[in-house]
């Protein structure tokens, strides 16, 4: 219980809705971040979610505005690593 699930998800923004899915970028909790992007993607998110199940509801809801890619984070390498000053 309490345990959640990160993951990176790309999306293909459809033609025509890239507007639309910027207003309701708020509305998605899951969301820790949201990049628009270059190349073959429009938009680079990190979700947290709490399980499989959640994670399926979310794609499910956010289709509509285009094609998606999501890829599970395992682990983070850099945890520990320290910025290093200029």
């Amino acid at each position: 219980m309490g345990q959640t699930i990160e993951a990176f998800m790309l999306l293909k923004i459809f033609h025509g809705k890239l507007k639309e899915f910027l207003t309701i970028v708020p509305n998605y909790p899951e969301i820790k971040e949201c990049h628009r992007i270059l190349g073959s993607d429009n938009v680079h998110m990190k979700l947290v979610l709490k399980d499989q199940l959640h994670l399926q509801r979310y794609i499910d809801s956010i289709m509509e505005y285009g094609h998606t890619t999501t890829h599970l984070i395992l682990s983070d390498i850099t945890a520990g690593k320290t910025k290093l000053n200029k």
